[in-house]
């Protein structure tokens, strides 16, 4: 009893210090909320490295683009402007809350429609994104064991690949807005009927879930399929292409592997 009764006032105690003493809920996060401040200026990070990775492989691949149009080429682009995209505006909203935590919890004023927002635009931009992985990394294995002219995706079929996976990715956002709660939820509420009023959360979920774990399982794949070829057939590619067009093929493969590394360390953290 004891142990438990330390517990709840320790509990307490950092609930009181993380609402920074002030008995209104809200507070000046540059001044007595340092773990805010280091929040804000890890998203700030992400940020200003994210759009600017991204505008600067939007740029190196249009000009590869203007020299020939491939499907690879083409997918990259529409990941790159998902992604820009994407930190353009949930970062953003997630900083406005972030910054105003305490008030969110606390269901206040309009933060509410911001977290809303954020959760409905980053859906569906990490969908498009993962979806659009999952075709690159399928696409750069059979790069490597067929000719251009074999393979599933050409320029047409990548147009559609892409259109697919937006309208996927859209849809399935839909179904989120259409069963998201109307009213809020106090995070800081004792009544257990409170917390438990969104009934399609585990459905939200689930989904989320399943096309994470697709979307990684078949591209992890492909491309460690496509890294163990580049190991230990780098002779046959080269027989089978040329030298040249080998290549190319073997650095642009490795190019999307150390992208793909990429969006993991910038947005697992995130998430």
């Amino acid at each position: 009893m004891l142990y438990k009764n330390t517990t709840n006032f320790s509990f307490n105690a950092f609930l009181n210090e993380s609402r920074c003493n002030s008995s209104s809920g809200s507070c000046s996060p540059v001044q007595t909320c340092p773990g805010t401040v280091v929040h804000l200026a890890y998203i700030s990070v992400i940020w200003v490295i994210g759009v600017l990775g991204n505008i600067l492989l939007l740029y190196v691949d249009y000009k590869e683009w203007k020299k020939s149009k491939t499907p690879d080429k083409l997918l990259i682009l529409n990941l790159a402007i998902t992604n820009v995209a994407a930190l353009l505006v949930s970062l953003p909203l997630h900083a406005v809350l972030v910054a105003n935590y305490q008030d969110y919890l606390k269901c206040a004023g309009s933060l509410f429609q911001y977290r809303s927002a954020r959760f409905f635009l980053i859906c569906l931009f990490n969908f498009v994104s993962l979806g659009t992985l999952l075709v690159i990394g399928i696409d750069r294995y059979q790069a490597l064991i067929k000719f251009a002219h074999q393979r599933t995706l050409d320029l047409k079929r990548s147009i559609f690949a892409i259109c697919l996976v937006w309208l996927c990715s859209i849809t399935v956002v839909v179904v989120f807005i259409v069963t998201w709660p109307n009213q809020c939820t106090d995070f800081y509420s004792s009544r257990l009927e409170d917390r438990n009023t969104d009934n399609y959360y585990p459905m939200r979920i689930t989904i989320i879930s399943i096309w994470i774990t697709v979307c990684c399982t078949v591209t992890g794949r492909s491309l460690l399929m496509a890294a163990s070829r580049i190991r230990k057939q780098q002779q046959k590619i080269k027989t089978m292409f040329g030298p040249v067009q080998a290549a190319a093929q073997i650095s642009f493969t490795k190019g999307v592997i150390g992208l793909l590394l990429c969006y993991v360390v910038l947005w697992i953290p995130y998430g």
